[in-house]
């Protein structure tokens, strides 16, 4: 599903409220969750065959207290 990643390495910041059920997400783009004043940063390094999984996979434990669906669009650099 990815790695961890530094902060400063995010190219886009998400906020997770209780009414968000899914984001999107491009393959390769690393993306900073905020979820009620608490981050992590998320390196979506996956291959092309993950497309869709739930964040409380990789969300540090407990941070989420409800499903959301993580949409990952291939990386366009590496599609052949």
């Amino acid at each position: 599903m990815g790695t961890p990643a530094p902060m400063r390495s995010a190219s886009q910041t998400i906020s997770i409220s209780p009414t968000t059920n899914y984001v999107n997400v491009t393959s390769g783009q690393i993306v900073r969750f905020s979820v009620g004043g608490q981050e992590f940063a998320w390196n979506f390094d996956v291959p092309n065959s993950v497309y869709l999984f739930d964040l409380n996979q990789v969300a540090p434990a407990n941070l989420l207290d409800h499903a959301v669906r993580v949409y990952v669009a291939p990386n366009p650099i590496s599609i052949f």
